[in-house]
């Protein structure tokens, strides 16, 4: 059976309601997911070869999809000192957030001693 554009739009009626109409979770999902022809677990599943032979056809029919060259963006990441703080008798090290930097840093859990301001501070 050679699925035709009419076929393929009946098709598509068919499952997508049944795929986003509710948003469910469990064993509803995968009676809907089985019932179109996926299988394994739910969170990695896969077409059987019966629905893998019907998408294939489906993209033969249809024809590639139009569009440009895909290019995933690059983040930047600006590295930056983090301020910590260090205790000169155990060399305890702590990382200080923004918002504390004014407080001034904080005395060491074992020596209860103020401990050193290390990094950048302004």
């Amino acid at each position: 059976m050679i699925p035709t554009k009419c076929w393929v739009s009946s098709f598509m009626n068919w499952c997508m309601p049944l795929m986003i109409a509710k948003a469910v979770t469990g064993r509803p999902s995968k009676k809907i997911a089985t019932t179109i022809g996926l299988t394994g677990k739910m969170i990695h599943a896969h077409p059987n070869d019966e629905l893998g032979k019907l998408v294939k056809l489906i993209i033969a029919e249809i024809g590639p999809y139009p569009h440009k060259k895909l290019i995933p963006k690059t983040r930047i990441s600006i590295k930056r000192q983090r301020p910590y703080a260090e205790c000169s008798e155990c060399g305890y090290r702590v990382p200080m957030l923004k918002k504390f930097l004014d407080v001034g840093p904080p005395i060491c859990p074992k020596d209860s001693i103020m401990m050193m301001p290390e990094g950048k501070w302004d």
